[in-house]
This record gives structure tokens, C-alpha cells and sequence, in this order.
């Protein structure tokens, strides 16, 4: 059991990992924090009571992280097929209550148009997903590409899915190459 104080310097803790601050913010001598907090730090009680929340912010942040890859993936692997349908030889947008609920994940706007024009559908930058996933699973380090032969199997892995994505057409999973200007 953690003395009020002790309570609060654990909280204080958490914002930041820094032992000094969080000792000064629950109340102990300015003199004396950097000794408190480090003395605290090693204490039983309060190690038990540091790492029981960690390991929940770390619960909490594994399903944050979770949720940001699995949109990624949405936009990454979107195909603008599921979002039109051809009707009378006109382009014409599927109903919102056709999709699935992850499939609007992937949509930025949809505008009405004019009578010339017709309703507009733009999705969220392919590209930019599929690059933001390649670094997620390490197959850019820095500004290089890594050789896939060095991460042969996240390289397996992603074109697996890559493809299995892109199964009625190829050209829908990887976005063409950039050239560089010469």
C-alpha cells in the first residue's frame, strides 16, 4: 500500500519517467527530489505500483498502435472498385449503405458535382500509406530502401498481402514507381 505521497509521486512519474520532477511535483524538498525520486524508484512498493501502469499504458497504447495500422491498411490497400458502380455507361457512386463499415476508411471527400460533371469520390493517398506500412515493417531505414533479401521474410510477408490485396489486378496494389528527374 502506497502512502498518499507516494501515490502522487507514482502519478507524477508516469507523465514524464523523469524521477527529479516527479518528486519535486509531490511535494518533496527541492534540496532533496533527485535523492527522493531515485531512493523512491527502488522501493517495492512503489516499482510494483510503476509497473502495474506502464504495463496498462502499454495494453492501451498496443490497441492506439493497432488501430492506426489497421486504417492504414484500409487506405493502403482501398480499391476505388468499391466505391463506383457502372450504370447506363455512367460512373456512379456506390450507396454508403453498400459499404462496409472499414471501407469508408479510406475515403477523403465525396462531392455532388454539377450537372456536367457528376458526383466525385477521392480517396486518401495510397502512396503515402503503402510507404508509411513499408517503414512500419522495416523495409525503409532512413531515406534508402533496405534490401528485401536482409528482411526476407517482412519483404514475403508484405508482398503476400500486397497481392492478395491486389488479386483481380496487380496494378491496384503498388503504386508505379517514382523516376527520378534526370
Amino acid at each position: 500500500m502506497l502512502t498518499p505521497r507516494r501515490a502522487r509521486f507514482v502519478a507524477e512519474y508516469m507523465r514524464d519517467l523523469n524521477a527529479a520532477q516527479a518528486a519535486l511535483r509531490a511535494g518533496y524538498a527541492p534540496k532533496s527530489a533527485r535523492n527522493y525520486g531515485k531512493h523512491l524508484l527502488h522501493q517495492p512498493a512503489v516499482a510494483r505500483e510503476i509497473a502495474r501502469r506502464m504495463d496498462a499504458e502499454e495494453r492501451r497504447s498496443a490497441i492506439r498502435a493497432d488501430r492506426v495500422l489497421d486504417e492504414l491498411i484500409r487506405v493502403a490497400f482501398s480499391d476505388v472498385r468499391k466505391y463506383v458502380t457502372c450504370e447506363n455507361g455512367r460512373l456512379a457512386l456506390v450507396k454508403r449503405d453498400d459499404l462496409a463499415p472499414g471501407d469508408t476508411a479510406a475515403v477523403m471527400a465525396v462531392s455532388a458535382g454539377g450537372a456536367k460533371s457528376g458526383a466525385r469520390i477521392r480517396l486518401h493517398d495510397k502512396r503515402r500509406a503503402l510507404r508509411a506500412l513499408a517503414r512500419h515493417v522495416g523495409l525503409f531505414e532512413g531515406r534508402g530502401f533496405v534490401d528485401p533479401a536482409a528482411r526476407r521474410g517482412v519483404a514475403d510477408a508484405l508482398a503476400a498481402a500486397l497481392l492478395e490485396a491486389a488479386a483481380s489486378d496487380e496494378r491496384l496494389a503498388l503504386p508505379a514507381p517514382e523516376r527520378a528527374q534526370t
